[in-house]
Order: structure tokens, then sequence, then C-alpha cells
């Protein structure tokens, strides 16, 4: 169980569009932040203090911020709170606030990289939300062949899974794995490719020459406390 660190009119969601090829928006990437002492929005230092209640009353106050649409929502959540038996109720109340949007529960690939010995529990808590029609990407991933071996069991069960563009513009150093091979190997599972950190328009030119549909970053614009 977990804590409440603060109040819960203290949480609030920012959005970074995640659009297609064509310009069109897909979905929102949801940023939970905190109100500080001088009342600027800032990052949560531990994101797994945080209780899943603060979570939930955030996105469903939030979603008024956002368009009506079959647009995907994605929720980040730390393993601890992916593995708590309170989730499932949550995840019940948070999917009927947010329709016709459509729930995505997003992992970090440090989340998994550090607790190698959670993969099969993990596994199985994605096997029990996706009956209940819930999307799960992993996010974080780069060019490093560590970051494929580390999620390579849960690839069968996972819809998305987000390259960040940094990791792919080291131009002093090799590139265990490219944008391409992160290609076929989602084409391989039936995952879908979200590139985000994309910041120039030669980010956006090498995305689509590799033929990849799904994209966010700073070249489409900074998070937003609003989207209409």
């Amino acid at each position: 169980m977990f804590a409440k660190t603060k109040k819960n009119d203290n949480y609030l969601y920012f959005f970074n569009k995640i659009y297609d090829r064509s310009g069109s928006v897909f979905g929102f990437e949801s940023l939970l932040r905190i109100k500080d002492t001088s009342g600027e929005w800032v990052l949560p230092q531990d994101f797994d203090k945080i209780s899943l209640e603060i979570i939930k009353e955030a996105v469903i106050k939030s979603k008024e911020n956002l368009p009506q649409g079959n647009f995907k929502f994605i929720l980040k959540l730390t393993s601890k709170q992916l593995l708590s038996y309170r989730l499932r109720k949550i995840i019940k109340e948070v999917s009927a606030q947010i329709a016709p949007m459509v729930l995505v529960i997003e992992l970090s690939h440090n989340e998994i990289r550090k607790k190698p010995k959670k993969v099969r529990a993990i596994k199985r808590r994605i096997l029990r939300y996706k009956k209940q029609d819930v999307y799960f990407s992993i996010n974080n991933i780069g060019s490093e062949f560590s970051h494929a071996k580390n999620i390579h069991k849960l690839l069968p069960y996972i819809d998305f899974i987000k390259l960040d563009m940094k990791y792919f513009n080291k131009e002093q150093s090799w590139l265990d794995l490219t944008l391409k091979f992160w290609g076929k190997l989602t084409k391989k599972y039936q995952i879908e490719l979200i590139v985000s950190e994309v910041e120039t328009k030669a980010d956006a030119e090498l995305v689509d020459l590799l033929g990849i549909n799904l994209r966010q970053g700073f070249l489409y614009g900074k998070p937003q406390m609003q989207i209409k």
C-alpha cells in the first residue's frame, strides 16, 4: 500500500501529443506534476510513493483538459504500482472515466532493467489487464543491445515500444541497435513504435524514411496542461 505524500489537489497531469505521420493526433502522453511551494508545477521526486488513488484522481481531473475522441491515453506507472493489487479497481474506474479514450499503461525500461526478477510477475499483470482492454507500452528504449535483452520476454505481450531519439543521435559512438532494427523487431511482434524526443526536422525526416508512423517531441510542441 502506498502512503499519500501530498493532498490530491497538488497533482495535475500535463500532456505531450503523439502524432502519426499524416500529422493527426494519435494520443496523449501523461506527465504527472506536483505544485511546489512557489506554485510551479514540477516533476515529483519519488513517483513510487505516490498513491494509486492520487494518480486516479489526477487522471480524472486532467481529463477535462483533453479533447473527446478515440485517442490513446498513456499513463506511466512504476513496476511497484503495476503489481499492486489495488490497481485492478483503479484501472476499471479510470478506463470508464476517460472513455472513449483507450488506456495505455507505460512502464520504463529502467524499471524492468533494475528488477529482472519481477518480469514474470509483470507479465502476469499485463495478461490480466489486457482482458480489461488495456494496452501496454515500454519507454526509454535506446540503441544498446541490453535494452532488447532486458525486455525480450515481454515482447509478445506489449502493444507499444517508445524509442528515445537522443540514443540514436550519437555521432561519436557505435550503435548496437539502430532504428531500423527496432522497426523489424516490432513488426515481427506486431508492436507499434513511437519515437520520442523528436526535436529537429532531420529527426522527423529520418523517422519518415524508416516508415515509423508515430512520433512526439519538442518539434511538435512542449507539454501542455490543457489541449483543445
